[in-house]
């Protein structure tokens, strides 16, 4: 496993999205199979500040952070 001419030691998880105009996104990602993939880092803040929280009673939420996670573009083949 490697990513570009780096490889790893041990497997890396991220959540990934499959970017709509791909070739993976017209059905599921194999499984426990390689693939080369063409791929973009991106992220956002996730949940809920805790000064937010304390103005409703209504949101279900657990912690607030910076998330990453993978847009996979295409399968290179």
């Amino acid at each position: 496993m490697q990513v570009g001419d780096r490889k790893l030691t041990k497997p890396i998880k991220l959540m990934f999205s499959v970017w709509q105009w791909g070739n993976l996104a017209s059905g599921p990602m194999p499984l426990n199979e390689e693939m080369v993939l063409r791929v973009y880092e991106t992220g956002g803040m996730v949940g809920v500040p805790e000064s937010a929280m304390k103005e409703t009673t209504y949101v279900t939420s657990v912690g607030w952070g910076f998330r990453t996670y993978l847009v996979v573009l295409y399968e290179e083949k």
